[in-house]
């Protein structure tokens, strides 16, 4: 959670080298699957911050892989959701693919789906922030 913090503070080469901290924890990694996802995810809202359209790419594929876990859940889910739409959306300003407008509205629905079975209206403002 740290490294989130200091992400959205703005501190990059911080939340870097608190990454990299976990990194060294390689063989608490392969064991807890929680601890690798937040992993996966740390890495992949760092490499979000870059504005190299190969850490973009590389971002989201870290993001999708959390989404196709099995042990991937809720808490999980409403973190990788928004993230993994906004790295879409920069990519459908700078394309204008439409298939990639559909795949975002498909992640948004899936988004507004979890948010209404969590009676959450926070994660519901999200979702619509982003449909809209």
């Amino acid at each position: 959670m740290l490294i989130h913090i200091l992400i959205e503070k703005g501190d990059i080469d911080q939340a870097k080298l608190y990454l990299q901290h976990l990194e060294g924890m390689s063989d608490q990694l392969a064991k807890d699957k929680k601890l690798y996802l937040f992993y996966l995810f740390s890495k992949a809202i760092i490499l979000k911050t870059s504005l190299r359209t190969l850490d973009l790419g590389k971002a989201e594929e870290l993001l999708r892989q959390i989404l196709e876990d099995e042990d991937a859940d809720y808490s999980h889910l409403i973190r990788v959701l928004p993230k993994l739409c906004e790295l879409l959306l920069i990519e459908l300003r700078t394309t204008n693919n439409l298939e990639v407008l559909e795949e975002i509205e498909d992640l948004v629905a899936q988004l507004l789906d979890i948010a209404e079975n969590m009676h959450s209206f926070s994660l519901l403002c999200e979702a619509y922030l982003l449909k809209a």
